[in-house]
């Protein structure tokens, strides 16, 4: 006989989950200063870096047959994804100064890089399409090294390259 809990968890098989993941790490590493001096979580740059990161994951291609992993690709037509601050806006339902706030505070921390180029297309030249860069070692200093919280994350790259020898 099927509990409750069984029911459940055959339903949740149904659903094909994809897209944006925020490690919990993030809600302590990822964080500001209030007005009255409270530290809290930047929420804002945490919802902006999980849809970066997303971008940034590799699809995987598998064989059909065997379902073994032949190559991974990317995400995004350029060399790196292209994206407004009023498409963030929009998506997230954010103010595009609050985007820029928190892009910048990303760009502080270390986890992203901004580059505004001019874009050449069939239409003409388009100025400032911004693309977003992902520093994976600070990346993965503010996911997984949870004993460096309240450090300053620029700071923590020699400790990085130690963590990454040892594994």
């Amino acid at each position: 006989m099927m509990t409750k809990t069984d029911r459940i968890l055959q339903a949740m098989l149904k659903l094909n989950l994809e897209g944006n993941i925020i490690p919990h790490t993030w809600f302590k590493t990822l964080v500001k200063k209030t007005e009255k001096g409270k530290i809290v979580p930047h929420i804002h740059a945490i919802l902006l870096l999980s849809e970066i990161v997303y971008w940034w994951r590799p699809s995987l291609e598998r064989d059909e047959i065997s379902g073994k992993i032949v190559g991974i690709r990317k995400k995004f037509k350029d060399e790196a994804p292209q994206i407004s601050y009023q498409q963030l806006s929009e998506r997230f339902g954010m103010s595009k100064r609050q985007v820029k706030m928190a892009m910048d505070f990303l760009e502080e921390v270390g986890v992203i890089k901004r580059e505004f180029r001019t874009v050449r297309t069939s239409n003409g030249k388009i100025p400032n399409v911004l693309f977003i860069w992902v520093d994976a070692e600070a990346l993965i200093e503010v996911t997984i090294l949870q004993k460096f919280v309240g450090y300053p994350i620029k700071k923590l790259t020699v400790n990085l390259q130690k963590f990454v020898r040892q594994i």
